[in-house]
């Protein structure tokens, strides 16, 4: 059975792989040219879907523009497989799930789901139309399983009520008092399939949000609580705290209270410890990644690691320069991912040279010091840093001289591979595939040249002792200090895209 299991896994990423990079790659071609056709079944917030081979594929992008955009629709298909993962964990007999798979590829999500034996007509317990309809007290077996899986992971039981605006109509599910008693989000759908299996569907918003922020657009739908703070929390917490399905029920304001106490006790609790555990440690013995793991573990969402590097700044200054290049990394590939978007949608033939065009010139504003590339690092990277990971994940003389942030990036390369040219006849940078690609910029950027066969190599000390003078000059004059030499550095236009 278990090779079985592992067969079929393997066979739905193969298919979920090769059908999705084709989909992707054709995203921008007019319909009747596609391979695999895009289908019409409705839905608010994805993009085109398609079915090929019993995989049903969806764009995590923001089609109809009520998030922030694509970034937040990403967010969301992550949350879906980690709730996934996490109903998976109960281990209650009789629930089933679908295969999921997310793929990223030329700055697109795309969501893989094994088709199931359902349709409205198996839909048991939950709503699919926004709560206008529900349905609960069809199958009591199927309710109860739902109902353990949620006290499993520490969720709450509450009452939602009907339609967008309160509305009622006849038949639509729910008591005489306009209420019906759920385990999870009102969206989560339990059905009885045709092969008499009990399925979950739905599952994006399964944990509860942070303390709501509402100068984040639709931030209930996408910032939220990690599975292993919600389990380690001292009472349940409400998925719907903070929607419309339950504003008007008496226990909203627990709810919101709820949700705002669990976030205290993350940032207030485990933060800091997180921070002192760090102090205690070696920075040159942990990886990062276990860095992040390990946040993961303690139930603190990366969005916070601007909050952990202000506990740090004073603490330990290599940690502390860690977290910052780790945060630069994280802006740089949501960059990278909007500007390929855009190469996708204006794309209608299957190549990649326009791809990694836009990959080099991006490099080149991040690794260059022209005129341009600073523009873009105070524009654009420390901008996305502060937005992204709060303004404290910067220091003061930081946000007012973005080139020290810089001078991290560059002395992580120091050592390590790749070596930097100039050229004023135009930028050429090697990949690690050996091949080499020009710009045409003619601006004397430095680029990276960290192809096969090319590792180490180090910065021209004269060109970094002028990068760290220029940086100071610019920090004494950000911070009103005196300098006897006069240091302005002006921008050319700056980046179109930035």
């Amino acid at each position: 059975a278990y090779e079985k299991l592992a067969a079929l896994a393997q066979d739905f990423a193969y298919t979920a792989e090769t059908y999705g990079r084709i989909i992707v790659t054709e995203v921008a071609m007019p319909k009747e040219m596609k391979t695999v056709k895009p289908l019409d079944m409705g839905g608010v917030v994805g993009g085109d879907k398609y079915m090929c081979h019993g995989v049903l594929f969806k764009f995590a992008i923001d089609a109809s523009g009520i998030l922030q955009g694509d970034v937040a629709a990403m967010k969301i298909a992550g949350h879906e497989l980690k709730s996934l993962d996490a109903l998976f964990s109960t281990q209650i007999e009789r629930l089933h799930y679908p295969l999921l798979a997310l793929m990223d590829f030329r700055g697109y999500r795309l969501i893989a789901l094994s088709t199931l034996p359902v349709d409205k007509s198996t839909l048991k317990f939950g709503t699919c139309d926004g709560g206008v309809s529900m349905h609960h007290g069809e199958n009591t077996q199927l309710e109860d399983c739902i109902r353990r899986a949620a006290l499993e992971l520490n969720l709450k039981p509450h009452t939602v009520g009907p339609g967008i605006h309160g509305s009622r109509r006849r038949g639509d599910g729910y008591d005489e008092d306009g209420k019906a008693l759920v385990y999870g989000p009102l969206d989560l759908e339990g059905h009885v399939g045709l092969d008499n299996r009990f399925y979950v569907l739905d599952f994006s918003r399964l944990f509860p949000p942070c303390k709501i922020d509402r100068s984040v657009r639709c931030g209930h739908l996408f910032q939220l609580l990690r599975p292993e703070l919600v389990r380690r929390f001292n009472r349940p917490l409400c998925s719907d705290a903070g929607s419309r399905f339950v504003q008007n029920q008496p226990e909203a304001r627990a709810h919101k209270r709820e949700i705002r106490e669990a976030t205290s006790f993350l940032l207030g609790d485990i933060v800091p410890k997180f921070a002192d555990m760090l102090c205690a440690q070696r920075q040159a013995a942990v990886p990062l990644r276990h860095v992040i793991h390990g946040l993961h573990r303690q139930g603190v969402n990366v969005r916070y690691i601007g909050v952990l590097r202000a506990q740090l700044h004073e603490k330990s200054s290599e940690w502390s320069r860690v977290l910052l290049l780790e945060m630069v990394a994280r802006v740089a590939k949501w960059e990278m991912r909007r500007l390929m978007r855009e190469q996708s949608s204006q794309c209608t033939l299957p190549m990649d040279l326009p791809f990694k065009h836009a990959v080099v010139e991006h490099l080149n504003l991040l690794f260059g010091s022209s005129p341009r590339s600073k523009h873009y690092w105070r524009s654009t990277v420390v901008e996305l840093i502060v937005q992204k990971f709060s303004p404290a994940a910067l220091t003061r003389e930081e946000r007012a001289n973005p080139l020290l942030v810089r001078r991290v990036l560059f002395a992580h390369r120091v050592g390590r591979e790749g070596t930097e040219e100039d050229s004023g006849e135009g930028t050429r940078t090697r990949t690690r595939t050996g091949t080499e690609t020009e710009t045409g910029a003619r601006s004397q950027e430095r680029s990276v040249s960290g192809g096969a066969g090319m590792s180490g190599g180090k910065v021209h000390e004269e060109a970094r002792a002028e990068e760290e003078a220029r940086a100071e000059e610019e920090t004494r004059g950000a911070m009103g200090v005196r300098s006897k030499k006069k240091v302005a550095v002006k921008s050319r236009g700056g980046d179109k895209r930035g």
